[in-house]
């Protein structure tokens, strides 16, 4: 369905209808053109995962494999790529956890195949049962980004860029898949740049680890884990006041978009 107004300034609802038509269109052209590349593209990511994780199993043993697997849950549930810079120091004698480059890698990774599965298959995702409303509801997030940052439509695949960097629950590749649609990026501009993206923040935090390990205040316990606390409480408030700014954008831009509603009914009853 079109949109009567600019993205920005649209009714939330119409601009998901508009987005959610949008991916399923594609979607479904995809599979009836390219059947066999619609299917390797969502068989492809999980077959692989397995292999990897056997290859662990079998090079570092099933106690290894338990360990990435449980730096995978808690990246995607709750730190995201901030887990990087609670990576040990590889040059450490007895190492707990994963390393920041192992950490690095494994981020990467997951972020690599959530950029291919998301340009090709959110369409798919947005039909899924819980994740499908969650998925949604980031056109809301989208708006405000886009309002509040308005260069990031003039430099389109910049902005993109910059939104996969900004480690927050609502960007990343998913979200930066809507974000593209938005700013009107193609598919293959847009997976670009959820990889340039995600590589790049990924890295920004890989060389923040590298200088909390090489300075010196880090070795004492209390800085150690005095700095993670701090980190996490930074974490909740930013996110927190992301949300509380995104809500207060919403409900202002419903309010007006209801009193124009309203002004139109009243002129046409005129």
């Amino acid at each position: 369905m079109p949109l009567n107004a600019p993205i920005e300034q649209a009714d939330t609802k119409d601009v998901q209808r508009h987005v959610m038509d949008s991916f399923d269109r594609f979607e479904a052209s995809f599979r009836r053109k390219y059947p066999a590349v619609w299917a390797s593209s969502i068989i492809g990511p999980i077959v692989l995962t397995i292999v990897l994780l056997g290859a662990i199993w079998a090079i570092a043993g099933f106690g290894y494999m338990n360990k990435v697997l449980g730096a995978a849950f808690i990246t995607f549930v709750f730190f995201s790529r901030f887990v990087i810079l609670t990576g040990a120091d590889p040059s450490q004698e007895s190492i707990s956890f994963l390393t920041r480059e192992q950490l690095f890698l494994m981020i990467t990774y997951m972020d690599l195949v959530m950029a291919v599965v998301v340009t090709f298959h959110i369409g798919l995702m947005f039909k899924l049962p819980l994740i499908g409303e969650k998925i949604g509801s980031l056109v809301g997030d989208a708006q405000f980004i886009i309002r509040s940052s308005p260069w990031m439509r003039r430099v389109a695949f910049i902005g993109l860029t910059v939104f996969v960097m900004i480690p927050l629950a609502a960007t990343g590749c998913i979200g930066g898949a809507i974000f593209g649609r938005l700013l009107g990026l193609g598919r293959g501009l847009t997976l670009f740049g959820l990889i340039i993206g995600s590589i790049a923040g990924n890295g920004l935090m890989y060389f923040g680890a590298r200088w909390i390990h090489s300075t010196d205040i880090f070795d004492n316990p209390w800085f150690k884990y005095g700095g993670l606390a701090i980190v996490i409480i930074c974490i909740i408030g930013i996110e927190r006041y992301y949300q509380m700014m995104k809500r207060r954008f919403l409900n202002d831009l419903a309010a007006r978009n209801a009193a124009a509603s309203e002004g139109t009914v009243s002129d046409r009853s005129e």
